[in-house]
């Protein structure tokens, strides 16, 4: 698999710009487009909460800037000083939301909102550093990069906490890797956290390669291997859902990714979700409380397909789009709430569209 480092957000602007337990019954989905609350200025939703806020990077003057609003209309947040860059990859309940961005050397820095500016939460870090997520009480999760190394073992998963009475002042905390192997290609990678305290990503090790990571939220932040399906060789979490299920790929030799639940069992027990009709491979990418996953199925001539999985079922998601919406097509997703509501981009008639998707029977 391969190793990527860049967040959903700056891959989903430049596209855009570029070019309650889950029923039986499919969702019928409505369509909301996402536009900037400025006349003109075109922005990506990538992360949303459960109150239906979103986030996501706004082009504003001719710069790319964290963004996040309700009722699917983005305000710019600004960048951090200096900088010429910034994007928002999470948000809690309360719509605190956290991203990266540069200080005027493109080198990414975690930020979080703080009376209506970025706050660089980690002034003395590192060269490169990302925040995925933000808890309810404000602990905030991400990664940290030690050096501009490329190395495996350079990059830490890492979680931030509020010095007491200190607002504006975070603490950096390592999460704990795998021990054993080669301690040159010892690494981990964080993809996103839940309301619980509980994250998902990846883990490196000479000993097994690489493999899904589970880190729970007890003293002492235990790490988890989340193994392959039967017959796969390496795994990748990208979701969790506030349970505590984790979703991703396991790459098969000779076939390729599938999208698997890992759920939130003593065994964290691998849950192959297959592959829409006639596809050959897919992955998951988030995942809600009620069982609900998300992700991308792949045909054999590489065509991109967005799924919804519910119930062990995968459908193609723009079939559940409602017929008065317009014929849509969807071939990134990326977030969905508890509510049933997800973020995506579509294409309409040939014209790309950050759209939120809300159900109207869930």
């Amino acid at each position: 698999m391969a190793f990527r480092l860049s967040s959903a957000s700056s891959l989903a602007f430049i596209a855009l710009v570029a070019a309650a337990p889950a029923s039986a019954q499919a969702p019928t989905y409505r369509v909301t487009e996402v536009s900037g609350s400025a006349a003109g200025m075109p922005c990506a939703a990538t992360a949303l909460n459960d109150t239906g806020m979103t986030a996501g990077s706004c082009l504003q003057a001719a710069t790319v800037t964290a963004a996040s609003g309700k009722n699917a209309s983005l305000d710019s947040l600004g960048l951090l000083p200096n900088g010429h860059y910034a994007v928002a990859t999470a948000m809690n309940s309360q719509g605190v939301t956290v991203g990266d961005g540069d200080l005027g050397d493109w080198q990414p820095r975690p930020f979080v909102t703080y009376k209506g500016q970025l706050l660089n939460i980690d002034p003395q870090g590192g060269a490169n550093m990302h925040a995925v997520g933000i808890m309810d009480s404000g602990v905030i999760f991400g990664n940290y990069a030690r050096g501009s190394s490329g190395n495996t073992s350079a990059w830490s998963p890492v979680y931030y906490m509020q010095e007491a009475g200190k607002p504006t002042r975070y603490r950096r905390y390592d999460l704990p890797r795998v021990p054993g192997g080669d301690s040159k290609v010892n690494g981990a990678w964080l993809s996103a956290s839940n309301k619980a305290g509980q994250a998902a990503g990846w883990v490196q090790n000479s000993l097994f390669g690489q493999r899904g990571g589970f880190w729970n939220n007890d003293a002492t932040h235990s790490v988890v291997v989340l193994q392959p399906l039967d017959g796969g060789s390496q795994s990748m979490a990208w979701g969790i859902n506030d349970l505590g299920q984790a979703v991703g790929g396991s790459w098969i030799p000779f076939l390729g990714d599938r999208a698997v639940m890992w759920d939130n069992d003593a065994a964290h027990t691998a849950i192959d979700l297959g592959v829409l009709p006639g596809d050959v491979s897919s992955t998951a990418l988030a995942a809600n409380a009620a069982g609900q996953v998300i992700g991308v199925s792949v045909s054999p001539t590489n065509e991109r397909r967005a799924f919804l999985s519910q119930q062990g079922t995968m459908l193609d998601l723009a079939s559940l789009i409602a017929p008065e919406d317009g014929v849509w097509t969807i071939q990134s997703v990326f977030a969905i709430n508890n509510s049933g509501q997800i973020v995506a981009i579509g294409v309409n008639n040939g014209r790309p569209a950050s759209i939120l998707l809300t159900p109207v029977v869930f």
